[in-house]
């Protein structure tokens, strides 16, 4: 995502982390981005359709190498994520 003017926005970048299906969030960028927002990162667990259909495990869900440059932003929280047991490791690099 890049070059982008946000007024008011509730989430900026939001990884949806399905606990019944893995997710894979890999080489994300965002750049150039200025206004106002509440959440700048919103990395939650997303059960709205959650259903194992008789697994026993719960996959694991990662997101990893999320590049932040030029931001100029106001926000509420920068970083809203939730802590799970289901997530792998988050790696953040920035320049803001």
């Amino acid at each position: 995502m890049r070059n982008c003017k946000v007024k008011e926005a509730n989430r900026l970048l939001w990884l949806k982390m399905r606990p019944d299906t893995p997710q894979k969030y890999e080489f994300i960028t965002v750049e150039n981005i200025e206004g106002q927002v509440n959440s700048f990162l919103y990395i939650k667990r997303w059960t709205q359709f959650f259903d194992l259909k008789g697994r026993k495990d719960i996959p694991l869900s990662s997101c990893k190498n999320i590049s932040l440059k030029n931001i100029n932003l106001t926000c509420n929280v920068f970083f809203d994520v939730e802590i799970s047991e289901n997530y792998n490791s988050l790696i953040l690099h920035s320049k803001i």
